[in-house]
């Protein structure tokens, strides 16, 4: 089998270890109904919020209880205050420096879940910036080294989840993934 083949081999079987369509996303509404954040020039800062979504209860075996990732692309000069959701039980870590860990006491089954509030200032007005959802930097279990959900599965290990991405003051649109992506469609990709 040659590189090449062996390559696309681990992309498949990495994007088959991804449940569905489920992300930790960045939005502009608390519904994870935008991924665009546009803060007037006027104003001094903006809020969005993290949340993890587009994970079915079956998937989760009943919900997600912890959820771990971090938060890339912060320039230099802007700052970011993250509050956890109120209904987290706790959060350990920072989600813009090497990373967070944020649980919940029950699991959680809605279609767009809060994990935290941010406020965000920009170095100046109308500056732009992408914001993406990345893996920890010492993510708990070093065997999954993932943005990573724990489900309430008896004995799993967590289930890697996508990243999302927080275009501020871009011309770009960016889109929500509504749809979840199935094996089949993956697997066709490499036929």
């Amino acid at each position: 089998m040659s590189s090449l083949h062996l390559n696309l081999f681990a992309a498949v079987l990495l994007a088959a270890n991804v449940a569905g369509a489920a992300t930790i996303g960045l939005y502009s509404t608390p519904r994870c109904t935008s991924c665009n954040l546009n803060i007037p020039p006027t104003a001094t800062e903006g809020r969005f919020y993290v949340c993890a979504s587009g994970a079915t209860s079956e998937e989760f075996c009943g919900g997600s209880s912890e959820f771990e990732f971090r938060i890339e692309g912060l320039r230099l000069g802007w700052v970011a205050i993250a509050v956890r959701s109120p209904n987290a039980q706790f959060a350990l870590g920072d989600p813009f420096g090497l990373g967070c860990i944020i649980a919940f006491s029950e699991p959680q089954t809605q279609e767009c879940t809060l994990l935290y509030t941010v406020t965000i200032t920009p170095s100046t007005p109308g500056a732009r910036s992408t914001l993406r959802v990345r893996p920890h930097f010492s993510p708990s279990d070093p065997e999954l080294t993932c943005i990573r959900a724990m489900s309430a599965c008896p004995q799993s290990p967590g289930i890697c989840l996508g990243g999302g991405a927080l275009l501020i003051n871009s011309d770009t649109t960016c889109s929500v993934v509504v749809q979840p992506t199935t094996w089949a469609s993956v697997k066709a990709l490499y036929e």
